[in-house]
């Protein structure tokens, strides 16, 4: 939450140039805004492609290593029958093509999951909206429990209240 106060200070220091009323009735919109902007790109580029490497990448490889092992470990048990020109028990045979077929499920699993991470590329943007809002409304609920001294107004109920004075001034 520290940096989300840092980043809504930076934004108050850059609304100098509007009137105090504008600044007031700017802030929390302008904060939403830059959050939205954030959950766009989070949503729609990075978790899509980070996603993408660890389960596209990451997790295979990692599956067909423990794949190799098992493998690995089937070679080395059936060998002593092989040496013996005896046939290995049935049970290894079914060891192995199990280890195979985990190998399957997991690359397939991470395809339909890849796909899917795909979609999120078309997240619907009045769904990141609403997340923004919650989030700067969340920020500002908790705004005073992070500010050591007495007194404080949170910055979305200032901006409530400005809104208000604004429209009472309008409706004169």
């Amino acid at each position: 939450m520290q940096t989300a106060d840092q980043v809504a200070a930076w934004i108050l220091a850059r609304l100098t140039w509007l009137p105090p009323t504008g600044e007031e009735l700017a802030a929390v919109p302008v904060l939403v805004a830059v959050t939205l902007v954030a959950l766009v790109i989070a949503v729609r580029q990075l978790i899509p492609r980070i996603g993408a490497f660890a389960v596209g990448w990451l997790v295979p490889a990692v599956g067909f290593a423990v794949t190799v092992v098992l493998l690995t470990v089937e070679f080395a048990v059936v060998q002593p029958f092989r040496r013996l020109h005896r046939r290995p028990p049935a049970l290894l045979y079914g060891y192995g093509n199990g280890a195979v077929g985990f190998e399957g499920v997991v690359r397939d699993t991470c395809d339909a999951i890849v796909r899917q991470i795909d979609r999120l590329h078309r997240a619907w943007g009045w769904l990141l909206l609403v997340a923004a809002i919650y989030a700067v409304i969340r920020w500002g609920a908790l705004y005073c429990d992070r500010q050591p001294s007495g007194g404080c107004v949170s910055p979305v109920d200032a901006w409530l209240a400005s809104v208000r004075r604004f429209a009472d001034q309008l409706g004169r």
